[in-house]
């Protein structure tokens, strides 16, 4: 038995085979091709440096980090680093040219203490992905984050830790759902039925052979969902230096609590409204 990811997204959702795990039945640098917006306010195509200049996305995300991120203190990191926060609208159009932009984004981080950081000097960055038509489709854009981004470590060696947002994070997979998995057409069958051995929901699904296999499925906690969810598709570098104070028990605690008071559907509608 094998269990099978999103690969690439068609009329259903495709997906692919992958390492077997046991289920349980029972349980439940070239030059880059973006638009720059940095902490002073200026823009850079390229290596070109011109006026002053944001675009649609670029505002989307910033308004959101500002009123969302930053409102609500769903990441205790966000205000400390806010004068070190650099925000760039990547112009790719293919996964291979975002990841392109990502390292070069990553090579532009300085190693120097926050604390010891000039104004303007950045030490994380979001780097937004609007143009990518693929990505449309949370599936697709969870596997290249699972594959080509070894799952937020590619930057392991340079210290540093991605984070994926997406406006459908932890999309989920209906009954009857027709998916695509190493090149059949399957329909879902039960989206409840055990976990991978990386502790993912499983759900099984059964080929037009006849035969039954299973497929991962993206996190469903309701909290790590809502605080996944930008107004756009975003990859965020983080140096690792800066995380090592974050307790990630107590932030989910206290995100679950927020979330619990104010709504989910209140925050939604506050993402919305972000552009």
């Amino acid at each position: 038995m094998q269990l099978a990811v999103p690969l690439k997204p068609s009329l259903g959702t495709p997906w692919r085979l992958v390492t077997p795990a046991v289920p349980k039945p029972d349980s439940r640098a070239a030059s880059p091709s973006f638009l720059a917006v940095g902490v002073g306010g200026f823009a850079a195509v390229g290596r070109r440096r011109v006026g002053r200049l944001a675009d649609e996305h670029e505002k989307a995300v910033r308004t959101w980090v500002e009123r969302v991120i930053m409102g609500y203190n769903f990441c205790p990191y966000a205000k400390p680093s806010a004068q070190h926060l650099r925000i760039v609208t990547s112009s790719a159009q293919e996964a291979a040219d975002v990841l392109e932009d990502l390292s070069t984004e990553a090579l532009r981080l300085s190693p120097t203490p926050l604390k010891d950081l000039e104004i303007g000097e950045a030490a994380t960055t979001l780097l937004v992905c609007p143009f990518v038509q693929q990505w449309e489709s949370f599936d697709a854009f969870q596997h290249f984050f699972q594959t080509q981004l070894s799952n937020g470590y590619h930057f392991a060696k340079q210290d540093l830790y991605i984070v994926a947002f997406h406006p459908n994070y932890g999309r989920m997979l209906e009954l009857g759902e027709s998916v695509e998995v190493a090149g059949q057409v399957a329909t879902v069958l039960d989206t409840n039925a055990g976990f991978s051995a990386r502790g993912q929901i499983l759900a099984k699904v059964g080929l037009a052979s006849g035969e039954e296999t299973f497929i991962e499925l993206p996190p469903t906690d309701p909290g790590e969902c809502l605080v996944s969810t930008a107004p756009r598709p975003v990859l965020h570098l983080l140096r690792t230096r800066d995380l090592e104070e974050a307790n990630g028990t107590d932030i989910r605690r206290r995100n679950g609590a927020t979330i619990k008071d104010i709504g989910e559907d209140a925050i939604r509608k506050a993402i919305r409204l972000c552009g």
